[in-house]
């Protein structure tokens, strides 16, 4: 069996340290951000079983490695709807879970403690789209939540991340596809169906389409 291992290169001191991130035999380890101060690398640590995963953090200088978010999702987590985003140096973790049998983004601190949900209901949040660090707005399509549209498309949705509170901004009955502009008041929103031909709009951050 493949084994996975974490290993933290100095390329000023040309030093190479093993960080002790064993838990579960045959575990798969899977690093994913490091902070722009590279103080912290962090990596998701899953059992082979695919029914629990781990959200841990490493510090570069001590290799302590710290476990934040440990989650148990029956029968297994899908690798392909999982999400884990790491904001303003690791002080913010915005982490996808089907805890509640759907699938919802849940805000923790940088040291894992649950801060709030940021969605909730009978639907699905698909991926995170844009994240507004500076008014801390959170922008996620979803999908499943109007049983006159076909569950399969995405639509905008649009969260406060310290209140939560999901609000639907791109409500066309369509697949939505949205490119956010680097202010992040603006987005590019492009949404078809199978009978209907691609439309594109200018919209601002609230949903309204700009003229």
């Amino acid at each position: 069996m493949t084994q996975n291992e974490l290993v933290i290169i100095d390329v000023v001191e040309r030093t190479a340290k093993k960080a002790k991130i064993q838990k579960w035999n045959d575990q798969y380890v899977m690093p994913f951000h490091v902070t722009p101060d590279s103080k912290l690398v962090f990596f998701e640590r899953t059992k082979r079983t695919w029914d629990e995963v781990d959200v841990c953090s490493v510090n570069t200088s001590t290799l302590e490695v710290k476990e934040l978010i440990h989650e148990v999702d029956k029968p297994y987590r899908d690798p392909h709807a999982r999400n884990v985003e790491i904001l303003n140096n690791g002080k913010d973790i915005l982490f996808r879970s089907e805890r509640t049998g759907w699938g919802h983004y849940y805000h923790y601190d940088g040291n894992g403690n649950l801060k709030n949900a940021l969605s909730s209901g009978k639907w699905v949040c698909g991926h995170i789209v844009a994240v507004d660090s500076v008014e801390r707005k959170v922008y996620f399509y979803g999908y499943g939540d109007d049983p006159n549209i076909n569950p399969f498309y995405y639509r905008l949705f649009k969260s406060d991340m310290d209140k939560g509170g999901a609000t639907l901004i791109s409500k066309e009955d369509g697949q939505h596809n949205v490119h956010f502009l680097k202010s992040k008041h603006y987005y590019i929103d492009s949404y078809s169906r199978v009978d209907m031909e691609p439309k594109i709009f200018l919209k601002d951050n609230s949903g309204k389409i700009n003229n």
